[in-house]
């Protein structure tokens, strides 16, 4: 059942307020991870995307790009921050 805010007095508003202000940042905390989340699997759904397109021979060259002067592996790297 809805609060009575006409009822209520200033103490138990203002007490009111700040939940609602915690609850308010709890959410835009986890929509800003969410986002994040959403942005680089959309990131890695466009990058894969883009590979399958590819001719084989662009494939082959990318690797070679890719490879052992290139990029190192993640196990070289260390393990992605969270």
């Amino acid at each position: 059942m809805p609060k009575n805010y006409k009822d209520m007095t200033v103490a138990e508003l203002e007490k009111e307020n700040q939940k609602l202000m915690a609850e308010k940042e709890a959410i835009k905390k986890r929509q800003l991870a969410i986002a994040k989340l959403l942005a680089g699997k959309q990131m890695a759904e466009a990058a894969k995307a883009k590979v399958e397109a590819m001719s084989e021979e662009e494939r082959n060259l990318l690797r070679q790009v890719l490879g052992p002067a290139g990029i190192e592996s993640k196990e070289a790297v260390g393990k992605p921050q969270k």
